[in-house]
């Protein structure tokens, strides 16, 4: 696929969803093999993380990434929009700890990202490698499902995901969403329309809990509310919940790269995402040194 980037600076103010504090960032162009990083602009040093699997050292509700003592919390909504779009060099500068939530779904940076437009960092450059997954690979935890699988012969430049969430609660429904996303074509809109838009989810009955623990902290405004009797917000799709659990899934594998193949969730959660990504990048790492 070509190695492309943002046209042009474009910045995003706003709380977090967790942490309910203001914070800003600025999307920066980024060079060819720059990838995607994170620049803790408010600190001193300005410490630079990447958007790798090893970089990933939280994932309590959302996913953080941090370099030493610098930390960027709730990334995987960003890192979501920007593999669904195809732009994998991207330097992104961030004053707070934890990104702007916006309306709580992946279109709160698509529309940022398009607000910027996109240019080829060189035309006539190496072209950016689809890391194909190798074998079948299954992690669990719990009732918690995630596998991978290789892709077919005619997949070589896809990633397929499905996501199944399951419920036991009165008002919610179990639900399931699946979704191709192609890493060689230009036609972005039915990411757009049918995955960025779906927002995360959050229990009544488990906000207070979350909140004494720090989390939370944002407003109704950021979330699909789901009280004891009745969904609370008026869904945009009847299975939202299952199109979000699957964009998070897309953004915390971001963190790989482009890959090819099939990955199947199954009631799965950030946790168990960062397990397969790690998983997997230590078998990308066990390939190339064969």
């Amino acid at each position: 696929m070509r190695q492309e980037t943002i046209a042009r600076p474009v910045e995003l103010e706003g709380k977090g969803i967790h942490s309910g504090r203001w914070s800003r960032i600025r999307l920066e162009p980024a060079p060819q093999g720059g990838g995607i990083r994170f620049v803790r602009s408010d600190l001193p040093g300005q410490p630079v993380i990447p958007a790798s699997p090893d970089a990933v050292v939280a994932t309590r509700r959302s996913t953080t990434l941090g370099v030493g003592e610098a930390r960027v919390q709730t990334v995987e909504h960003l890192l979501a929009a920007l593999a669904g779009m195809g732009l994998w060099h991207v330097e992104v500068q961030v004053w707070g700890e934890e990104l702007p939530a916006g309306d709580g779904s992946v279109a709160t940076f698509t529309r940022l990202l398009s607000e910027a437009g996109r240019r080829e960092i060189e035309p006539d450059g190496e072209a950016l490698p689809v890391r194909p997954i190798p074998a079948p690979v299954l992690v669990e935890e719990g009732g918690a499902t995630l596998v991978a699988l290789p892709p077919s012969a005619d997949e070589e430049a896809t990633l397929a995901l499905r996501y199944v969430f399951l419920s036991q609660h009165r008002s919610l429904a179990s639900q399931q969403y699946s979704f191709r996303f192609h890493h060689d074509g230009d036609e972005h809109q039915p990411f757009l329309q049918e995955v960025a838009p779906a927002r995360t989810v959050a229990f009544l009955s488990e906000v207070e809990a979350l909140r004494r623990e720090g989390l939370a902290m944002g407003e109704p405004g950021m979330a699909v509310l789901v009280g004891e009797e009745k969904i609370l917000t008026a869904l945009r799709f009847p299975d939202e919940v299952a199109r979000h659990k699957l964009a998070d899934l897309l953004g915390d594998l971001a963190v790989l790269g482009p890959l090819a193949g099939t990955v199947i969730g199954i009631a799965s959660g950030h946790a168990l995402n960062r397990r397969l990504a790690q998983t997997l990048s230590a078998v990308f790492q066990g390939g190339e040194s064969e």
